[in-house]
């Protein structure tokens, strides 16, 4: 098993199975431990195999297709945005070296030197304001469009400088340069490519650790190093790696264990089990950032007109008691007096602490 920190750490992993690696930041919560960041690689690998549950992208192109899996696993190790978002969930300067807000409607960009697309033309200030509008004008409309409402103009003041103006103050647009919404392209590429930019056919061109080498649809995408990456921290320790897809979660147990892959994320809870007791590799887990939204459509017919229900349901919920296996959980609430935990209007419920 090849170690995680062979992959580029611009990967953020909420659960993966890897080779023994000791980890560099790590934390405790009851029985399980939780670790942010694996160790460093000591050395280079030749080739990383690593599975993917969920669907296979639809394509690559990020203004149309993102996920809290597949593609933006693959995406984030192809593209860059303005900022990086840090593991503690701060952002930092990335393709922009300097973001200044001379006031409450203007963000000025300052581009970082010498930053080269993987096909080693220079990134300029046209590439970024191209990409940015892509965001305002493109049809079928961008999955990030809703971000720019509030955008009036996006234009180059100098060689290496992008000027942001707004319609009126929005704090979050900043923060969004950080995600896919402020990733940059090569303009001329892009142009050239059309509607088969982001395909198997037509791949894709950025900045970042890893460029597209190949799409097989349905099995596999390959990445290859970009060996002029502009940013060492971040430089990429794989030589090659290859994106397996493997919706079925018992496939992808099956493949860690045997080791078909070398590592994977997403990890269904049905695996961890065996996946802890596995001697070829490691289990690491860690506290994302995902949100999973659950709403409760009728209140007056069937389990859920009992308010004991509801309180069990918010129990499951509260952080720290997710671990409680809902049967016992169950048992718990009905065991208990039961109160008034929650508030009901409009066929809907608002489940509040008490």
């Amino acid at each position: 098993m090849k170690k995680l920190a062979a992959l580029a750490s611009v990967m953020v992993l909420p659960a993966v199975i890897v080779g023994c690696s000791s980890s560099s930041d790590s934390g405790t919560s009851g029985e399980r431990t939780y670790t942010e960041k694996t160790a460093k690689s000591t050395g280079d690998l030749d080739t990383l195999k690593w599975g993917v549950p969920g669907s296979e992208p639809t394509t690559l192109d990020w203004i149309y297709d993102w996920d809290y899996g597949p593609s933006n696993l693959i995406l984030s190790n192809l593209c860059e945005g303005l900022t990086r978002q840090n593991p503690d969930g701060t952002t930092s300067p990335n393709l922009a070296s300097k973001v200044s807000s001379p006031d409450d409607k203007t963000y000025v960009y300052t581009l970082q030197p010498g930053v080269i697309f993987t096909d080693g033309k220079p990134m300029t200030a046209e590439d970024v304001v191209f990409s940015l509008h892509r965001n305002l004008t493109a049809s079928p409309a961008s999955y990030w469009g809703l971000w720019y409402q509030n955008v009036e103009s996006i234009t180059a003041t100098g060689a290496d400088e992008v000027t942001v103006k707004l319609k009126k103050p929005d704090a979050l647009f900043a923060e969004v340069m950080s995600t896919p919404a402020g990733y940059v392209g090569e303009q001329g590429y892009i142009q050239a490519k059309g509607a088969t930019y982001g395909t198997a056919a037509g791949g894709v061109m950025c900045t970042g650790p890893f460029s597209f080498a190949s799409w097989s649809k349905g099995q596999n995408i390959t990445l290859k190093r970009n060996d002029s990456y502009w940013n060492p921290e971040f430089k990429a320790k794989a030589a090659t790696v290859v994106m397996n897809f493997i919706p079925d979660p018992s496939a992808l147990n099956s493949a860690l264990l045997t080791g078909e892959v070398d590592g994977a994320s997403g990890i269904t809870v049905t695996s961890l089990n065996g996946l802890r007791s596995a001697d070829n590799g490691k289990l690491y887990f860690n506290k994302g950032t995902e949100v999973v939204l659950m709403q409760l459509n009728d209140l007056t017919n069937g389990p859920l007109k009992d308010l004991r229900i509801e309180r069990m349901l918010w129990q499951l919920k509260t952080p720290g008691r997710l671990d409680i296996p809902a049967a016992t959980a169950f048992e718990r609430m009905i065991r208990e007096p039961v109160g008034e935990q929650s508030v009901r209007k409009r066929g809907q419920v608002r489940l509040t602490e008490g």
